[in-house]
């Protein structure tokens, strides 16, 4: 069973997800990974019926710090704002000092002219772990429900 103060620090580490990425501090944003981590953005057809493709897909730290990188260094991509709203968690298991949780999200977009809209919504599969003292992503997958994403994923969801 997962006590009050433990849900407390999980609800946090989600709302951090979120606020990092609309502040666009992607290296806060890997600050919340542990050590040993992945991170996929999946269709929720593939990730329903066990496909293992995804829209995105870090395997290692290593990848994931690569791909902060190359977003804050290399890549060109549209300029916009994100604004995430996260519902609380649920929690799913606790085995071996891993949380198993689940949250709905949805992301509002808006672009350099501040026209916006929706820009996708799911939910998210997460395995937390506590590292260093703190809680972190194990693993993170974000389960898109709208197969139609009106622009290209650039940033994390």
């Amino acid at each position: 069973m997962t006590g009050l103060h433990e849900r407390l620090l999980l609800g946090e580490l989600l709302a951090r997800h979120g606020q990092l990425i609309d502040a666009g501090d992607l290296k806060g944003w890997l600050g919340l990974f542990a050590e040993e981590c992945s991170y996929r953005i999946m269709p929720r057809d593939n990730y329903d019926r066990g496909y293992p493709v995804s829209l995105l897909q870090c395997d290692s730290r290593a990848q994931l710090e690569d791909r902060v990188v190359s977003l804050l260094e290399a890549n060109k991509y549209n300029l916009h704002t994100d604004r995430h709203v996260i519902g609380v968690p649920t929690v799913s298991g606790h085995v071996g000092g891993v949380i198993k949780l689940e949250a709905s999200f949805l992301i509002l977009q808006a672009d350099a002219e501040g026209v916006g809209g929706l820009f996708a919504f799911g939910r998210y599969v997460d395995e937390v772990v506590e590292e260093d003292g703190a809680m972190r992503f194990r693993s993170k997958i974000a389960i898109v429900d709208n197969f139609e994403i009106p622009r290209a994923i650039s940033t994390p969801l």
